[in-house]
């Protein structure tokens, strides 16, 4: 069954799943059920929203009325026979695959004309390409492997063959990059010239994929397999219409998924989390108040954040909430609302162009061992999580070096912190680190992958030993590959080398090794002070200038499994106010 799901404004959202009466009024009730911790509506207040956001004035009643009266006869009069989640390819051998607020935001927001016909790929699949390819005078299959042309045999994967016409070629990776509204390759009339979501492309590059676009715009237009007619009802309510009957509908504003009240569990419980430590989190924002082409948007986003960086990434690889975050604050569409409080002694104070900001230290051992002894019940559940590595540092007596925590670690210390200091604490986002991290340079400068790895080796390894489950130490580096139940006997202890650190010129005092990260705001992000990069790209950090927030380390994790640590510290906005003097 197709579902799919409309916002409404005061954070709560319906859960569609069709259009006549029945199915709407257990919509509505769906929409005052779901969330606990918001304001509550009226059934009937629900009803009417639904109605009107699919273009029915006159409220509830009228919708009933129109239903019966205009909706099932139009549907009727065009063939609209059977309703079906149509989008539902899953990938495999498909060369795209399409969500509903793609096409709803194409047909909507993207302020062009509605085409007549959309192609969303059902019933056909790489190798119908690959045989349509085979029939047409003026294109070849070949294999990636050989320049000639070759027989096509489906026991070998799909992308090892390629179709190539007039000089240029097309392959699957080719197929899920074009796998877009932003140009027409999949729209008919073919207005726009066709466009691949990839991002950071020398002149060349992109020549070639317009060539691998140009070749897939003719061949789905070879075959009515995969086209959708659109028949719009009215300004809110369209149609798409396979050849066969079978249909879907699409609305304005439309999502695609439920929103995540609790987008961290089963790691952090609602308890574990401030009530007010999302109330300016931007997917909140971006699910309920958000109006536009979102696919444009984030298009534009990746351009603006990618651009500048030098080597081919997709849009997949992009940093996706945070990209699009910044493009629409720049934009001034995204204002968040600011949470600020008076500077205070215990925190160190910089006053930057981008304003006034106090943070903490690198949070210890001992504090993180005192937030758990005072939130046991908090030791108790991470303790029940069968994935999350453990936190053992309080085991070897090192109270006062950094804590090496999980991503969700240093989320429910910052949540816990928060009430108690009734300060909006939160951790550090990239901008701000880099903009504290004033007056440093990448330790990372080696011209090639074997200088980098040797000075990756003199910096780093000897600032931890590997200790068994007794706590006996085995080993000075971290313990080859072994199951997942013997990996978690071995702890990852520090020993009596003191860690190299620095401060910058905002007085931010940061380790200095390879293998020691912080965690930063978006989850599972971080950063190393070493190269600037993320933890998984510290070996070519000086090639790559990767922004850390493409480089998402798992967020269970403390750095153990890749013999590392990860950190972090706390900050919060400070008031004009109550700048210090």
């Amino acid at each position: 069954m197709s579902i799919s799901y409309l916002p409404f404004e005061k954070l709560h959202y319906a859960e569609i799943t069709g259009l006549d009466p029945e199915s709407l009024k257990a919509s509505a009730k769906f929409a005052c059920n779901e969330a606990r911790d918001v304001e509550k509506i009226k059934h009937s207040t629900a009803l009417n929203h639904i109605a009107k956001s699919l273009g029915i004035k006159g409220g509830w009643a009228r919708y009933t009325r129109e239903y019966s009266d205009a909706i099932m006869p139009f549907m009727q009069k065009n063939g609209l026979l059977k309703r079906q989640d149509i989008l539902n390819n899953a990938w495999n051998d498909h060369f795209c695959h399409f969500y509903p607020e793609q096409i709803s935001g194409r047909l909507f927001d993207s302020g062009r004309p509605l085409p007549d016909k959309m192609f969303i790929g059902d019933g056909l699949n790489y190798w119908d390409l690959l045989d349509l390819a085979k029939a047409h005078p003026n294109m070849s299959v070949g294999s990636r492997l050989r320049d000639q042309p070759v027989k096509i045999h489906k026991n070998y994967p799909p992308a090892t063959y390629n179709i190539s016409m007039n000089g240029g070629e097309c392959g699957l990776h080719d197929a899920y990059d074009h796998a877009n509204f932003l140009g027409d390759q999949y729209c008919e009339p073919n207005t726009e010239p066709s466009l691949a979501r990839l991002y950071r492309l020398t002149d060349e590059d992109r020549a070639r994929l317009d060539q691998a676009g140009e070749i897939l715009s003719i061949l789905v237009r070879l075959t009515t397999s995969g086209w959708a007619e659109v028949i719009p009802y009215n300004h809110n309510l369209i149609f798409l219409r396979l050849e066969d009957g079978r249909y879907d509908f699409f609305y304005r504003n439309m999502r695609s998924e439920k929103f995540k009240r609790n987008p961290f569990l089963p790691y952090l419980r609602d308890k574990d989390i401030s009530k007010n430590s999302r109330s300016d989190d931007f997917s909140v924002w971006s699910y309920f108040q958000y109006k536009g082409w979102r696919e444009q948007d984030e298009h534009l986003a990746n351009e603006l954040c990618l651009g500048t960086a030098t080597k081919p990434t997709t849009h997949r690889d992009a940093a996706g909430d945070q990209f699009l975050k910044k493009y629409l604050s720049q934009k001034g569409r995204y204002k968040p609302e600011i949470h600020s409080a008076s500077s205070r002694e215990n925190y160190h104070y910089s006053k930057t162009d981008k304003g006034a900001l106090c943070f903490s230290d690198l949070i210890t051992v001992g504090q993180f061992k005192w937030f758990l002894e005072k939130n046991s019940d908090y030791g108790r559940h991470r303790k029940g999580l069968k994935d999350v590595e453990e936190f053992a540092d309080s085991e070897y007596g090192h109270s006062g070096l950094p804590a090496a925590v999980t991503w969700y670690d240093a989320l429910a210390y910052a949540s816990w912190r928060r009430k108690e200091e009734k300060l909006p604490l939160k951790l550090l986002d990239l901008d701000q680190y880099l903009t504290l991290a004033d007056g440093m340079a990448s330790l990372a400068v080696g011209e090639d992958e074997s200088q980098t790895a040797q000075a990756h080796q003199e910096h780093g390894g000897t600032y931890y030993d590997a200790y068994d489950k007794a706590y006996k130490l085995r080993t000075g580096k971290r313990p080859d590959y072994t199951p997942q139940e013997d990996f978690k006997k071995w702890t990852l202890g520090y020993n009596s080398k003191p860690l190299l650190r620095e401060n910058s010129n905002c007085g931010l005092n940061v380790v200095r090794c390879p293998l020691f990260s912080e965690w930063l705001a978006p989850i599972g992000q971080a950063i190393n002070a070493w190269g600037f990069s993320p933890p998984n790209d510290i070996m070519f950090a000086d090639r790559y200038f990767d922004n850390p927030t493409c480089g998402e380390f798992a967020p269970n994790s403390n750095g153990k499994y890749k013999g590392m640590k990860i950190g972090f510290r706390l900050c919060y906005l400070v008031a004009e106010h109550g700048e210090r003097a």
